[in-house]
């Protein structure tokens, strides 16, 4: 059940002009906020909680991309492809808002800085993407496995106990990572052996990150 919200949280940037007059939403966990080919009607930002955007293989089996936490936009790319590129689905209570195709075209129209903003945003995207790809085609296990996790500790937080702030099963980080569950849990075995992790079920605590993430060059 997607309930919208009196409450408007977000201020003003180029990105968040478009929303400052959309729907607020607070959506349970479990919710799909859009699918695969779908018209690509709304594009949405993610305030509060986390999403997870899956798209199927060429067996047409469901396939985890990413894991996305909050200030992120959701749908923004496939608004001028036409369809959704890929499936939303909230992994945590969420707070988000929704503003429709119109509202971000006539933007683009009256504010060149606007049209400015999304090319960076889709850049960075890209090379983020190209990165991915050339991470998964060149590195062994273990540095991919190091880097998925990086992107997490980035995207989702730690809390005060070192844990991520959302339970991730380990199907879904073997999956972020390509790898297999038995080939993952080996390295966080490892890891947890040197000090820099702890296994607790589906919880990951990050005990020393600056070991951990040694050696990671981010895209910017």
């Amino acid at each position: 059940m997607i309930a919208p919200s009196a409450h408007h949280p977000f201020k003003s940037s180029p990105l968040l002009l478009a929303f400052r007059s959309g729907e607020i939403m607070r959506v349970p966990a479990g919710n799909v906020l859009y699918r695969l080919g779908e018209p690509a009607t709304h594009v949405y930002w993610l305030h509060r909680g986390a999403v997870k955007l899956l798209k199927a293989d060429e067996r047409l089996k469901p396939r985890l991309l990413h894991i996305l936490g909050p200030n992120h936009p959701l749908g923004l790319p496939d608004l001028f492809v036409g369809s959704y590129l890929h499936t939303a689905i909230t992994l945590d209570y969420s707070l988000v808002c929704r503003t429709t195709q119109e509202r971000i075209l006539q933007l683009c129209k009256r504010h060149p800085d606007f049209v400015v903003h999304l090319v960076q945003r889709l850049d960075r995207k890209l090379r983020h993407a190209e990165q991915r790809i050339a991470l998964l085609a060149t590195h062994p296990p273990e540095k991919r496995v190091q880097h998925m996790l990086y992107l997490l500790h980035q995207e989702l937080g730690l809390d005060r106990e070192g844990y991520l702030n959302l339970p991730i099963s380990r199907k879904d980080l073997a999956e972020l990572a390509s790898v297999s569950t038995r080939t993952l849990y080996r390295i966080l075995k490892k890891w947890e052996n040197r000090g820099w992790v702890h296994i607790d079920r589906d919880r990951l605590r990050i005990l020393k990150p600056d070991e951990l993430f040694h050696g990671i060059q981010e895209i910017r």
